[in-house]
């Protein structure tokens, strides 16, 4: 018989030490030792695991990270007035907001704690011992705290998720959301991380959404953090019937960022739609890596990925999938297109189709290129400056994967855009 012998890094072994040390602190859960047992006989992912080939997770822990709960004070004026949380001023919203990895009642208008007050579907997901995702085993290992939000009627007023990096801790900070639309229910949530100074930062999100027959979510993500943060957040998507999805992230702060997800098709007549803008510079690393299982027939899904790359970013889509031989008249679809500013920046693009079925529909594509010369000097020809024509054609581009959100979000959107680009795009 072959034992399986890992060499583990000094990041790793911080990482465990950490969790022998504090684990009768954190909350009461089952499903923790099982977690490390887990992580210890597979590591924590490295380039040799295929999903994170472009993002090697176990790089980012390093030896002298701190781990444990931290003690913050900051007011909710700062955290309206970062200017992530200030483009959303338009719409009325609803708010629920974590320092620091920990949910704070007295700056939010609501939700409920998974430390306090665990739903039953989250105490019985968290008692799972057979998952086999690196984040999953990450953040059951170390949570902390984490969002149980039961939507059971339908409402106009978005709910707004704010994690909030106080600058004042260097601590890792490790959080669980449970997510659940009753049947026919129409929500709308809106997703922002920031920081509020320019201290590093070090968060994972795990996020299970549960979406009941006919429900419909429209979920929008903004990524503003500085440009020393460290944010990886994953979701485990369960669809019913008729369920309809609009998923748009919008990535334009932090030094490494990953977004990945498994998205469960468990239902037939169903719409999708997962897209992205990455607007980055410097040295950032964006990653966006999605795989969609259909398993039952007749549904709809659409991965749409936009880049802008300057500098030396990375940028990253893997998008795959996977139809089940039961999956007949899917309808699957993938698109990246992306646009480098300059020689050192660089995409790294992997689209991929998984078809067991055949009765389908699906098919992926990809472009990386640079601004339309042609196009630039038809707005130049007409007096408008090299740097604004660039704004305007590169503002057009990104902006088409917020065009199907409403209105308030569409303007945050349009604000969040412009910033960037004014800022790295200077007349």
């Amino acid at each position: 018989m072959t034992v399986k012998t890992i060499k583990y890094s000094t990041g790793e072994l911080a990482f465990f030490a950490a969790f022998d040390s504090q684990k009768n602190s954190l909350p009461k859960a089952a499903g923790r030792e099982a977690a490390n047992a887990w992580l210890k006989a597979n590591g924590i992912a490295t380039k040799r695991v295929e999903f994170y080939h472009y993002s090697d997770l176990r790089r980012k822990f390093s030896k002298s990270q701190n781990y444990g709960a931290a003690e913050t004070n900051v007011t909710l004026a700062a955290i309206k007035a970062h200017p992530t949380i200030a483009a959303f001023d338009e719409a009325d919203y609803q708010s629920i907001i974590f320092v620091d990895g920990k949910l704070r009642s007295d700056l939010s208008d609501t939700g409920a704690s998974l430390a306090n007050n665990p739903t039953d579907w989250a105490v019985e997901n968290l008692t799972q011992a057979d998952n086999k995702n690196h984040v999953d085993n990450l953040t059951r290992t170390m949570w902390r705290d984490g969002i149980c939000l039961d939507i059971e009627k339908s409402s106009d007023k978005p709910i707004h998720l704010i994690f909030v990096n106080s600058g004042q801790s260097d601590v890792a900070h490790f959080n669980r959301h449970y997510i659940k639309l009753a049947d026919n229910v129409k929500a709308t949530l809106i997703e922002s991380h920031i920081n509020l100074d320019d201290e590093p930062s070090f968060n994972l999100h795990h996020f299970n959404f549960k979406l009941g027959t006919a429900a419909n979510l429209t979920h929008f993500v903004v990524n503003g953090e500085n440009n020393q943060a460290v944010n990886i957040c994953r979701t485990q998507g369960d669809y019913a019937d008729k369920v309809e999805l609009n998923s748009t992230a919008l990535a334009i702060g932090g030094a490494w960022t990953r977004r990945e997800g498994d998205l469960y098709c468990n239902g037939s007549n169903m719409d999708l739609k997962i897209s992205g803008a990455v607007l980055a510079g410097g040295e950032q690393h964006i990653d966006n890596s999605y795989i969609v299982h259909h398993k039952l027939p007749e549904n709809i899904s659409f991965q749409r990925f936009k880049n802008v790359i300057d500098d030396k970013a990375h940028a990253i889509f893997q998008g795959k999938v996977i139809v089940a031989i039961d999956a007949q008249k899917t309808d699957g679809q993938q698109m990246s297109q992306s646009i480098l500013l300059s020689d050192d920046a660089s995409i790294s693009t992997k689209p991929e189709l998984e078809i067991y079925a055949d009765d389908v529909e699906c098919a992926h594509g990809a472009t990386v290129g640079a601004l339309d010369e042609d196009t630039l000097f038809y707005l130049r020809a007409r007096g408008i400056p090299k740097k604004i024509a660039q704004r305007l054609l590169i503002h057009a581009f990104v902006a088409e994967i917020s065009d199907e959100l409403p209105e308030a979000l569409n303007i945050a959107a349009d604000k969040l855009i412009t910033v960037w680009l004014n800022a790295h795009l200077e007349a």
